[in-house]
Formats: C-alpha cells, structure tokens, sequence
C-alpha cells in the first residue's frame, strides 16, 4: 500500500478583543485561509465558529485572564502562528480632565495587555516559529496625536518601541511583531469633521482593514519585522487638518 503525505498542520491564531469590530473582521479574514482562530472578548462570542477553536470571556486589562487564555488555547493548540493584540478604546474626554485612574486605566489595557498576552502566548510562538507573528492595532494618533483620543495618542506610541525592541530580541528566533495604525474606520459613526480629514475621502471599510492585517501575517511578508504600517487613507501624511479639496485641485 502507498503512503499518502499527510496533510499540513492548519496555522493557528488567537485573535484579542476578537468578537466584533476591527477585531472581528481580523479574526474573519485570518480564517479564511483556514488558519484556526481562537478569540478573546468581553462576551466569550466570535465572529467565526470552527471546530476545536477557543472564544474565551475575559477582560483585557486582567493578567488572571489573559493568562487563562493562553493555558486554553495552549490545551488545544501545540503551536501558535498568528497573535493580534486589539483592544478596543481606552477612556476619553477633555485632556486637563483626565485622571488618575483613567492613565492607569488606559495602559492596562493598550500597553500592558500587549505584553502580557506577548508573554503569555511566547512559547506557543517560538514551536510555531520559523514565521509567527504578533500584530498589534495600534492607532494612527500614535504618530499625529488627536485630542479626541489623547490617552490612546499617547500610550500607543510606546507600542513602536516594544515592537522595535522584540524584533531585536527575537527576529533571529524567527519570530516577528509589526504594529498596524488605523484611521478612522466604519465600525464607528462617521462624523463629517472626520471625514474631511481624510485624503482619499473615506472612512476605511472594516473588512477591507481585516483583510489588510491578514494580508501582514502571511508568510511572504516575513522580512516585515519591528514597524508602524499606517492604514489611514493618507490621513497622517496631510497632517491631519481638514482638506480644502477645491485648493488641492488647484495645484495640481
């Protein structure tokens, strides 16, 4: 009897903040390769059902929890190839207004559930290595800081240096960490003043953005290790002030 080559091992995500939204779409776009995906939410809910995968209900800003993930996953996984990091949006309002407890609030869950679930799921990275990845949805304040989200403008951008010094540490492994900056994106109500910021004259669709990170965590890009990739429809490179588009057109 002829041996027939086995089939090969589907890659394998754990998608955070993965039920809706831009984690949502990420979560359906990496599936679509047949990656399994396995979530973390608030809900326990998951955009895709696939036989064997985790949708664990936790907080991001708990260690307790992001841990219990990672054992779950771990349990039913022997690898893990893709890691997103999303977490959603830290607390607003006016930034002389801001206290304490809303700074402290915001790192816990934009940097520090970033390291933790790093840390967590690092083991699982190195078997899946050589090619694993972590991507983590950052923001495009991070670089032209936006006062309607001033914790997020500036926590986020120590998601830059992280991404640097793990690539330092770990390219050789194998392994890499991009951050991905969005703009403004349709999962939120569009609001004029927004919109007119914004170059190409849209807000980026949220599927087309999930489809963008999927695209960041296939193995082509490989050499793609320890940077920003802004996704923001030029939104930074006007330098984020309204456009006057009849003055544009001018100059042209």
């Amino acid at each position: 009897m002829l041996d027939h080559p086995s089939s090969p091992v589907p890659r394998t995500a754990a998608i955070m903040a993965g039920s809706r939204g831009i984690g949502g779409a990420i979560a359906e776009a990496i599936a679509e390769s047949g990656t399994i995906v396995h979530t973390f939410s608030r809900s326990g809910l998951a955009p895709v059902m696939q036989p064997g995968a985790v949708h664990f209900a936790g907080d991001l800003s708990s260690a307790a929890d992001i841990e219990a993930f990672a054992a779950r996953v771990s349990a039913v996984s022997p690898q893990l190839d893709i890691l997103v990091n999303n977490s959603g949006h830290a607390p607003s309002g006016a930034f002389d207004e801001l206290d304490d407890a809303d700074w402290q609030a915001g790192f816990e869950l934009l940097f520090m559930s970033v390291v933790r679930s790093s840390h967590c799921f690092l083991p699982m990275l190195r078997r899946g290595a050589p090619g694993s990845v972590i991507v983590n949805v950052s923001t495009f304040a991070a670089l032209q800081p936006d006062l309607d989200f001033p914790i997020s403008s500036v926590l986020r951008l120590a998601l830059t240096n992280y991404a640097k010094a793990f690539a330092t540490v770990h390219a050789g492994e194998g392994m890499r960490m991009v951050n991905v900056l969005p703009g403004f994106v349709d999962s939120y109500p569009m609001k004029p003043g927004r919109l007119a910021r914004i170059p190409s004259g849209r807000y980026a669709q949220v599927k087309e953005f999930g489809r963008a990170v999927a695209a960041l965590t296939m193995p082509q890009m490989n050499y793609l290790n320890g940077t920003d990739i802004l996704i923001d429809g030029g939104l930074v490179a006007a330098g984020g002030r309204p456009l006057v588009r009849a003055s544009l057109a001018a100059t042209a």
